[in-house]
């Protein structure tokens, strides 16, 4: 297993170099930065970027509209995805919801929030909507597959349903959580970015993007996205180190 880790480290790290070397040659090739500029030359604007005294503001305001628009997200599916798998009506309630939310195009989801609500919290709602399905899912087949024998014995001993919730069901969910949290981080802030770039709140890295743009200045905007893959990497690996004692990640 070690070994496999290792090997698994070295294909990571070469795949990385290999797509550098193509960015490298693709640069050289068009020699025009507007269209694709150099690993060097989005290397120094990256610097400037992070030397700049907004740099922190920016993170902090999208990461925290990320954070609090998973942690919403999480709670209703929570919710919702236990009354679901207890209360038919829920259920057949909550299947023309997900489907509607799956089949409405994003861009559309962000024009109508921003309509909806400032600049400021429609980031928010736009994490939720996008990644509320994938979180709901995940709890209400976790609430189905659990044990019915255990559930059962707990009725028969008169366990009370809050018990039974925190002792059997919550742990089960765990596990299915444990699979999509990361990745569903990870889309709640590439989402709360998109709603960001449309929405242009002050301290943002959407905002900043935008701006790259229009002074067309597509080192800024490679400089961002590479802060943005280094941000979603370190999110997936800290909610895994969390979740590492479920069985998806032993």
């Amino acid at each position: 297993m070690k070994g496999f880790t290792i090997n698994k480290r070295i294909y990571y790290y070469l795949t990385a170099a290999s797509l550098i070397l193509i960015w490298a040659v693709l640069a050289r090739l068009v020699g025009n930065p507007v269209i694709i500029p150099s690993p060097g030359e989005t290397l120094e604007r990256m610097v400037e970027i992070v030397k700049d005294e907004r740099f922190s503001l920016h993170i902090y305001h999208t990461l925290r509209r990320s954070i609090q628009s998973f942690a919403l997200t999480l709670f209703f599916a929570l919710l919702l995805g236990i009354l679901s798998s207890m209360v038919k009506v829920v259920n057949l309630y909550m299947v023309p919801i997900l489907a509607l939310l799956r089949s409405v195009p994003t861009m559309a989801i962000i024009i109508l929030t921003l309509i909806w609500l400032s600049s400021d919290h429609a980031p928010i709602l736009i994490g939720m909507i996008v990644v509320f399905p994938i979180v709901y899912e995940s709890v209400y087949r976790g609430m189905l597959n659990v044990d019915n024998r255990l559930i059962q014995m707990a009725n028969l001993y008169s366990v009370n349903h809050i018990d039974i919730i925190r002792d059997i069901y919550l742990p089960t969910i765990y596990v299915y959580l444990g699979s999509v949290i990361g990745a569903s981080l990870g889309l709640t802030l590439k989402s709360v970015i998109a709603g960001e770039v449309l929405g242009q709140p002050r301290f943002s890295i959407g905002a900043s993007l935008q701006l790259e743009k229009l002074f067309l200045n597509t080192a800024g905007v490679f400089a961002w996205i590479a802060i943005v893959v280094f941000l979603v990497a370190a999110l997936e690996m800290v909610f895994r180190a969390l979740f590492a004692k479920t069985e998806h990640w032993k």
